[in-house]
Order: structure tokens, then C-alpha cells, then sequence
């Protein structure tokens, strides 16, 4: 770290204490094989960049490592209609999709659609089957609102209670950053956790490479690859080890 991060260090840690203890968390909503859906909430890392990290546990789920690729062209760029109504089928507990609560109070990120669950096509899965390509929700999405709920630990609990929902989706903007550390500290934290698929930006340091590089890069964005290399561990890995980088992030638009 760089003799300014150092000065900063306690009160950036500070506040990476305050987020995990406010709303940290990582959220997936997946089936535990047994008839059940369980949302899982797994407390998040929040650390600088070019900390030495753990490796993560080589048991972690394979599905939950898939990339978030950009949607095609003509998908991107479309708003999504205002809400959606999803239900659940009779006797399922699963939305079809797999969550991610953010640094922000505001938003959930889809990291992952499923198609079946509980013996049944998903609710997600059933939206999509009937909507046009355009009104369809993606892996990557963001939920900005649940029966006009904005906050996002409530709409968790929403989606953890009601069968019949109205939800908010806005299509994320991709971009692509090239930071050159040139033995330079990055300049920024993180927050993550080991077997996510994405990491996210904590806060910003006024000085490192990323500034350096004039990186448009903010505090909330979402990495979803560094140097085509996916999944939290790897990302980590990546930002920690090469000086030359290839940052794939999404944010709201």
C-alpha cells in the first residue's frame, strides 16, 4: 500500500466494518436438492486490492464461477418495460435466479438465471419463454425495485416471502478499462466473496494506477473479468499479479 493508503488506512477499514455489519452480503437463491430453496447469505470480504488474499475453497460451486457475459448489441441498449410481474409456480420456492447484494442499498445484481427448479420451469424462466428478446431478464441485470421496495436487504426478504411479485429490472452498461500498474498499487478496496461471481468496488484511493491510468472506474461498479479470467478468486488473482489489465465492469446506467 502506498504511504497515503496507509494514513487512510483505519478509517477505510472503519468503514468497510460499518458495510458488513449494514448490508454486506452476498445473496443466492439456489435449490439444495431436497425440495427446498434456501437464500443464502454469506458475509463479504472488503479488502484493498493488492492485499495478499486466501485461496479460495476448491469446493465452491462451478456454476457460481460462470462469467456475466455483455448482452448481444441489439439487447443492451433496450429499457426494460417499468415492472415485471414474475409468480412463482405452485409448489416451488424458486424465483429461477441467483442474487447478489451489493455495496449499494439500492440494487440486487442477477448473477445467474435458472431455468428449472423444484420440478418446474422457474418463474424466470417462464417470464422469458413468453416475453420478447428485449423484455427479457438476463444474467447481469440489476433489480432496482420489489412491489416498489427500494431498498435492497428488504427486497430480499420480499422475494423470500411473496409467491406473486412486481419487480423493477434495468439493464446494466458494460465497460472496458485498461490500468497499467507500472509497480503502482492499484487504488482502490474491494468487497467479495470467495466463491462469487464478480467483485465490486468499495472506495476510491487518490492515488494508484487505476488514476493514474484515468480509468473511469467508481466506487459500486461490478468486475465481472480481468484479462478474460472470471470468478472472485481469479479476479482477485489477477488484479494482485499482472501489471497489465483488462477490467471488465458493468454498472447502472
Amino acid at each position: 500500500l502506498s504511504e497515503a493508503s496507509r494514513e487512510g488506512a483505519p478509517q477505510r477499514e472503519y468503514h468497510r466494518q460499518r458495510l458488513g455489519e449494514m448490508f454486506q452480503w452476498w445473496c443466492c437463491a439456489h435449490n439444495d436438492g431436497k425440495g427446498t430453496d434456501n437464500l443464502v447469505m454469506v458475509p463479504a470480504r472488503g479488502v484493498a486490492a493488492d492485499e495478499v488474499l486466501p485461496t479460495a475453497a476448491d469446493d465452491s460451486p462451478a456454476e457460481t464461477q460462470t462469467a456475466v457475459a455483455p448482452p448481444p448489441p441489439k439487447l443492451a441498449d433496450v429499457k426494460l418495460p417499468e415492472e415485471l410481474k414474475l409468480t412463482r409456480p405452485k409448489g416451488s420456492k424458486s424465483w429461477g435466479m441467483e442474487l447478489e447484494l451489493t455495496p449499494s442499498r439500492d440494487y440486487l445484481v442477477i448473477s445467474r438465471v435458472l431455468a428449472w427448479a423444484d420440478g418446474a420451469d422457474t418463474a424466470v424462466h417462464e417470464h422469458n419463454q413468453k416475453a420478447r428478446p428485449p423484455q427479457r431478464i438476463l444474467s447481469g441485470d440489476y433489480i432496482v425495485g420489489v412491489n416498489g421496495c427500494k431498498d435492497a436487504a428488504k427486497m430480499v426478504e420480499l422475494l423470500k416471502q411473496e409467491t406473486e411479485v412486481l419487480i423493477a429490472v434495468q439493464r446494466p452498461k458494460f465497460l472496458k478499462l485498461d490500468i497499467q500498474k507500472k509497480g503502482r498499487p492499484l487504488g482502490f478496496g474491494l468487497t467479495y466473496v470467495d466463491n462469487g461471481t464478480s467483485i465490486f468496488i468499495q472506495d476510491l484511493e487518490a492515488e494508484g494506477a487505476a488514476k493514474a491510468s484515468g480509468a473511469d472506474i467508481r466506487v459500486g461498479d461490478r468486475v465481472v473479468s480481468v484479462n478474460g479470467c472470471t470468478g472472485a478468486a481469479e479476479i482477485i488473482r489477477e488484479l494482485k499479479t499482472c501489471e497489465d489489465q483488462e477490467i471488465c465492469i458493468t454498472r447502472l446506467p
